[in-house]
């Protein structure tokens, strides 16, 4: 028995060294010296008491048989500690399986960061600086400030297909380029697509400390005041026009205008609002 824990335990940490130190690869490695010493050790003892002639005694005899028995078991030992040992080690180095998300949990999350504008972070959409992490009950101070201008974005063809596919409007100004090119000089993007890009070009734009959830509360007023043609890039411009206490949390009214690169005319107006909630 001590023998057998003797050999055991250093063929179990090397197994374990092994592959915590080199994955897979390591333990490869390992059980193959480990089988190879084994393989040598047999071989050895095997032509040590082979050459025993017809005059050895039976004791002599026994014990040969006894002794390379014994090394077939502590070989097999020695390379089952190695494997055990190798496969802990995987165990320990592999690291964990990412949680998934509760469904409600990653509607909050991404109501509380882009489809509210509002976000721990400090980068907008576009990667720009803006306003530094405010505290919720200092949000009423803030009102009639423009809290951020995000990065320019491309709208593609691409785009306007997914959203009409996602909302059923395949109108042909939109989806139909030939035709649209022809007698309206290109299609156009979606007006409601064009208002559903705020969440996105909103994140971080003004960054509040310590939120946990938020909602949308609606929208008080939206005007698509220019069509924006599919290749045009548009971008954000938002300003707090109220914040308020309500239910418990800060209500939030935004002022959105979506720009149109190289125009004087924005694509969309809107006043949004919502609410957030500190821990």
């Amino acid at each position: 028995m001590d023998a057998t824990i003797l050999l055991a335990a250093p063929a179990l940490l090397a197994g374990l060294a092994a592959a915590a130190w080199k994955g897979r690869a390591g333990l490869t490695v390992a059980a193959v010296l480990a089988l190879i010493a084994c393989s040598a050790g047999i071989a050895y003892l095997y032509a040590r008491y082979a050459g025993l002639g017809p005059s050895a005694s039976p004791g002599e005899r026994y014990g040969a048989g006894m002794t390379v028995s014994f090394a077939f078991g502590f070989a097999l030992l020695n390379l089952l500690g190695v494997v055990c040992g190798g496969m802990l080690g995987l165990t320990i180095r592999r690291p964990p399986a990412p949680r998934r998300p509760d469904p409600l949990e990653a509607a909050l999350l991404l109501q509380a960061r882009g489809l509210l504008g509002v976000t721990a972070g400090t980068r907008n959409a576009g990667g720009s600086e803006d306003m530094n992490p405010v505290e919720i009950k200092d949000l009423p101070g803030l009102v009639g400030q423009e809290v951020g201008v995000s990065d320019w974005l491309e709208v593609t063809q691409e785009r306007v297909n997914q959203f009409a596919e996602a909302t059923g409007d395949h109108q042909w100004i939109h989806v139909d380029v030939e035709r649209a090119t022809r007698e309206i000089g290109g299609p156009i993007a979606h007006g409601y697509l064009t208002l559903s890009l705020i969440p996105f070009l909103s994140q971080g734009m003004l960054p509040v400390k310590g939120v946990t959830r938020g909602i949308n509360y609606g929208s008080d007023k939206v005007r698509f005041t220019n069509m924006v043609r599919v290749g045009k890039r548009v971008r954000l411009r938002q300003k707090l026009i109220g914040a308020e206490p309500k239910a418990g949390g800060m209500q939030l009214k935004n002022e959105c205008t979506i720009e149109i690169e190289g125009e004087d005319k924005p694509a969309c107006i809107a006043e949004t609002m919502s609410i957030v909630y500190g821990g």
